[in-house]
């Protein structure tokens, strides 16, 4: 056995000395010159001037030898950048130089060859707006403006969020009357514990001046779960513990309770590019008076207009268990407005 792998060896080494080029030895005996490209899941990519570009299966390379140096990463996360050469079946073997001793490794221990550079974070988003007013027999005015912003890196996620929602209605004695003003921020980080798991530390802020509220602060931390993520489906759910503080004015209170928090994210590309759908929905318990409760959710329609344009619908929900007295425990809202990605 030792015998074969030398000659297999001394065989790429000759090969590789003819063709000035990186080799590949088959376990069925087979040598294919050429270029490594790349390798990733399990397939390694040679670039051959007579057989064009080939996928070969790493399991069925015996070892192979590269001219220039390649990237190799390996599945404990190890990341070395050296020339190989060919060693016995099923490994291949550094030279030595510099501080680094020679070397040989199991084919199989290797996660990636020249892996794409990852793309750096960036942040990522939209800003929606819109108006309506009316004049005659009534008068109207209402406004929205919704923005999020995203910065996803390869380890975390942050997430920041606004809105706002202004209503006034004239009726025909000339008296004003306020039928919206509410406001809402959020601010999320999450950090990734694998490809799917994270933990999570949020906060929001919201006033609504209709419904004497103040302010409504919450803050928390929690684990969430990211079933899908892609750039047409995406999919988490959390869970976790907070406290909140609630001021309201009609009449004068002042709270501070301990609360849980269940929510998930979910948006969909109906027609990829054309068409998306989004969802939110976040549960606030009182964990004092579970009869106590706070949901708020949402669901919108985009549909793009240019690359960056879109037209959006949005009916957002907020459902207060235990509203002040005199107060309806639901908030609707119908939103039409217009908005760009960035």
């Amino acid at each position: 056995m030792m015998l074969r792998a030398a000659m297999a060896a001394v065989l790429l080494a000759a090969l590789a000395a003819i063709a000035g080029a990186d080799v590949v030895l088959l376990k069925n005996g087979d040598c294919v010159t050429g270029k490594v490209v790349s390798a990733t899941g399990g397939r390694l990519t040679l670039k051959s001037d007579a057989m064009g570009t080939l996928v070969i299966e790493l399991d069925r390379v015996r070892t192979f030898s590269t001219e220039e140096p390649i990237v190799v990463r390996f599945q404990d996360g190890t990341v070395i950048h050296r020339a190989v050469r060919a060693d016995e079946e099923g490994k291949v073997a550094t030279l030595e130089g510099g501080v680094l001793a020679a070397q040989s490794f199991p084919i199989s221990a290797i996660a990636e060859v020249n892996p794409p550079e990852k793309p750096k974070a960036a942040w990522k988003g939209h800003v929606t707006a819109g108006y309506t007013q009316t004049t005659g027999n009534s008068k109207t005015t209402s406004a929205s403006l919704d923005a999020e912003f995203v910065r996803r890196g390869e380890e975390d996620r942050l997430t920041a969020a606004a809105s706002y929602l202004y209503g006034r209605q004239t009726d025909s004695a000339g008296n004003d009357n306020l039928t919206n003003d509410k406001w809402y921020v959020l601010a999320k980080y999450d950090y990734f514990l694998s490809r799917k798991a994270y933990v999570f530390v949020n906060t929001t802020y919201e006033k609504d001046r209709v419904a004497d509220l103040d302010a409504r602060a919450i803050g928390g931390v929690g684990f969430g779960y990211q079933w899908v993520e892609s750039k047409r489906l995406n999919f988490n759910t959390d869970i976790g513990l907070g406290a909140m503080h609630e001021e309201y004015s009609n009449p004068t209170t002042t709270t501070n309770t301990l609360v849980g928090q269940a929510g998930y994210h979910f948006d969909a590309a109906l027609v990829p590019d054309r068409l998306t759908f989004l969802h939110d929905t976040r549960y606030v318990p009182n964990l004092e008076a579970f009869s106590d409760y706070k949901v708020k959710t949402s669901a919108e329609l985009r549909a793009s207009v240019t690359q960056a344009i879109f037209a959006s619908f949005k009916v957002t929900v907020d459902y207060n268990a235990k509203p002040p007295a005199g107060k309806k425990s639901t908030d609707v809202a119908y939103i039409f407005g217009l908005g760009v990605n960035f």
